[in-house]
């Protein structure tokens, strides 16, 4: 369910998409620069597997202009998308594909909703991904992984090219669980990022909320901890 209102909260419009299954958005909806929308989530009524990457594009009016399942024989979810020259790039994640029990999920679609390619990336662990942003000469994909870092959980950046080959990695975190949040990663002037993740390996109590500036290459730049007696 889409929904669009005017600045007091009035309804402009509602749109409702989906088949005889289960459809699920994300906490991702991205302006595109023709007025319209892009919707990312998960989708049972479409598709290849038990549930796929679905990516929906609507006008300025909330009609569909197209709409796109990815997936295979096994499950896989939506998180987010970005809008970049020439078309978009979806985040997800899959165990139909890749090398662990569940891999980040990466697909490049032109202006129709056409596929260009597709990659799942990870370790022998479960990896997501749930923030892109474009810089210098690719992306930065900021999430989370089980397969490499020092802790059970770390946050991971991965640099890709345009063409969604990796030009490297990086893992945060400490002996515990850290995690970048949904659609956490946001790029700066000078090439640099900040973002929001959480953290059971620091802080007062059992889970803090941490924001983190870090450098072109990825250096941590300085970090804040938000944290208080109970869990933030």
């Amino acid at each position: 369910l889409a929904v669009r209102l005017d600045k007091k909260g009035n309804l402009v419009w509602g749109t409702a998409i989906g088949g005889a299954e289960d459809e699920r958005g994300s906490f991702s909806v991205t302006p595109t620069s023709d007025g319209g929308f892009l919707l990312t989530g998960t989708t049972k009524s479409f598709g290849s597997g038990g549930a796929d990457l679905f990516v929906i594009k609507i006008d300025p009016r909330g009609r569909l202009k197209w709409a796109r399942a990815i997936g295979g024989s096994g499950q896989e979810t939506g998180k987010t998308t970005l809008e970049v020259d020439g078309g978009y790039i979806s985040l997800g994640d899959t165990n139909s594909t890749g090398a662990g029990k569940r891999d980040l999920l990466a697909v490049k679609f032109d202006t129709d909703g056409n596929i260009k390619w597709a990659y799942a990336i990870g370790g022998t662990e479960d990896d997501t991904g749930s923030g892109i942003s474009e810089v210098s000469g690719g992306f930065i994909i900021g999430g989370t992984t089980w397969s490499y870092g020092a802790g059970r959980a770390d946050g991971c950046f991965i640099k890709i090219d345009s063409s969604g080959n990796i030009q490297w990695s990086k893992t945060i975190g400490g002996s515990q669980d850290e995690g970048i949040n949904w659609d956490g990663v946001r790029t700066l002037s000078d090439g640099g990022f900040v973002l929001g993740e959480g953290t059971t390996s620091y802080g007062a109590s059992n889970q803090a909320i941490c924001c983190m500036r870090l450098n072109p290459d990825c250096s941590i730049k300085w970090a804040l901890m938000i944290d208080g007696p109970k869990d933030d």
